[in-house]
């Protein structure tokens, strides 16, 4: 393109700022939005002629304008393209380019889908921080802008795009707005009609949410409203890819409403139950089910009069799905006339409207009216024999809640016997542990009684020894050498002997009577244990 003269820059900054914009371009072809797959079908708007419904012309390449003039789609992308934000003031704005890539930069990218009609592509840069913002603007086909941008929120779900994950990103941009992020990449995008926008921003460390500019975007999309109005049909509106054919030539069906179908006059006999069955309401209501006691343990050993088993494990019957009536009409799908178009309507991107036979559309009508009313006296006729099947199924399910109401009394009359069982087995089991108990105390204390007996001696025999033992000592004569030195000296008189003080106390448990044990107790006859089987 070209750009309008301005002031020539120093020599040193050229070069310098060519070496930012050829960096900060190629960043932003590899992560602003062209989602290229299937090319459009674009026509020109010739007077006089009209186009038929076989294929369209060969598409603009994305390189420039789709139409030779102007078209509404090319004067909303660059007035915004062309927008300086306020939050961006200070910012270079280093290109405007109309190069596209079919990258997210994602390292996945959305597959089989639509390029833009047109789309341009501006970068600014921050020479103080080193941030840089890249913005693509892109028009799509009538209807592309809401089938681009959910094929560019389906890329998260694509099992061979792992790591890639899907936000709303910034709230009330735009009329749908979704935001992917991966390792490599934040791109913010959102649509307002068929015109998607695209931001990508980073700093000189790597990616950066394009949420922290997000004053510059939401000026941007003011921008894209405004220049929306009188030229795009329908900015809030979703659109199908079949109904345009520049979408999705294999699946086309143009703009479609339903007609109603009904049935029609027709004998529907009276369903026969089968043998062994009656006639019931379809639905039928559900059958009480009995509840089931839980299953109690199987008493060990076995119990001598019985019941020695439960009944085998049994289901609760569920009750059978109802065949569903069939409806008395239905609809079916009416092709009609769409000289608008979907989304911004064809006009925006100067496309023909697909050519509409009203004779062939009304063929259509009737083969799909036939369908329907075919369908419908089918599920009709089919009608009596699926109640006569359900009268089958439900006299079965009646019968088997009879017996399962047979199976839940036996349960019960075992587990309450069992019960009664488990009751005196436990007591009497109680009982024995009390009485081996008394046992186990008797034992221990003559087991305690005869230790401290033991020890109570040896203390008295000890006692004695020490008593003759002082008793010797003082009966001994003194070998002190100093009693024959000098016949002068008076002999000093013998100290008197330490009494031995021994009185060993008996114990007390020597005196004591021991824990008495009862009789052995004897299970009740409720038990039903076999003769000598203990625990």
């Amino acid at each position: 393109m070209t750009e309008n003269p301005t002031k020539r820059p120093p020599e040193s900054w050229q070069r310098a700022a060519l070496a930012l914009g050829l960096g900060v371009l190629v960043v932003a072809v590899v992560l602003t939005l062209a989602i290229i797959g299937v090319a459009p079908w674009l026509s020109f708007a010739v007077p006089g002629e009209e186009q038929a419904e076989g294929p369209a012309p060969a598409a603009a390449t994305s390189s420039g304008p789709a139409l030779a003039g102007a078209s509404a789609a090319e004067q909303v992308v660059r007035r915004v393209a062309d927008v300086q934000p306020e939050q961006l003031r200070e910012w270079r704005r280093l290109d405007s380019s109309a190069v596209t890539t079919s990258s997210f930069g994602l390292g996945c990218d959305p597959v089989g889908d639509i390029a833009p009609a047109i789309a341009r592509t501006v970068n600014w840069y921050d020479e103080k921080s080193g941030r840089s913002l890249a913005v693509q603007v892109a028009a799509y086909p009538a209807g592309g802008g809401s089938v681009a941008l959910q094929a560019a929120d389906a890329v998260a779900s694509d099992p061979s795009c792992s790591g890639v994950y899907t936000s709303t990103g910034l709230s009330e941009l735009g009329v749908d707005a979704t935001e992917l992020t991966s390792s490599r990449t934040v791109a913010q995008l959102w649509r307002r009609g068929d015109v998607v926008v695209t931001a990508s921003a980073r700093t000189s460390d790597g990616p950066e949410d394009p949420g922290s500019h997000e004053q510059a975007l939401r000026e941007l999309d003011r921008v894209l409203a405004d220049a929306l109005v009188g030229v795009c049909a329908n900015p809030d509106g979703e659109s199908s890819r079949a109904r345009s054919p520049y979408l999705d030539r294999a699946n086309y069906h143009g703009r479609q409403v339903t007609e109603k179908v009904e049935r029609g006059d027709m004998d529907v006999p009276s369903p026969t139950p089968p043998s062994g069955a009656q006639k019931v309401p379809v639905p039928a209501p559900d059958l009480p089910i009995p509840a089931v006691p839980e299953r109690p343990a199987t008493p060990q050993p076995l119990p001598t009069e019985g019941p020695v088993a439960l009944p085998e494990y049994q289901y609760a019957p569920a009750a059978p799905d109802a065949p569903t009536r069939p409806p008395m009409e239905t609809t079916a799908p009416k092709r009609i006339p769409d000289p608008v178009g979907p989304g911004c309507g064809w006009d925006f991107t100067g496309q023909q409207p697909p050519h509409f036979d009203q004779e062939k559309a009304d063929a259509e009508l009737q083969r799909a009216v036939d369908r329907a009313r075919g369908d419908l006296r089918r599920q009709w006729r089919a009608w009596p024999g699926e109640q006569a099947d359900y009268f089958g199924e439900y006299a079965a399910y009646r019968a088997a809640v009879e017996d399962y109401e047979v199976y839940a009394a036996e349960v019960s009359e075992v587990a309450s016997a069992w019960n009664v069982i488990w009751g005196a087995r436990n007591r009497y089991y109680a009982a024995l542990d009390s009485w081996r108990g008394q046992q186990q105390a008797r034992r221990t204390f003559f087991d305690r009684q005869d230790a401290a007996r033991q020890r109570y001696r040896q203390a008295v025999r000890d006692c004695e020894r020490r008593k003759r033992e002082a008793e010797q000592e003082a009966q001994e004569p003194s070998d002190d050498p100093s009693a024959s030195g000098s016949a002068s000296a008076e002999p000093e008189p013998e100290p008197e002997p330490k009494p031995v003080r021994c009185d060993p106390k008996r114990p007390g448990i020597l005196g004591d009577s021991p824990p008495t044990v009862g009789s052995s107790p004897v299970p009740d006859p409720e038990a039903q244990l076999p003769a000598g089987s203990g625990r």
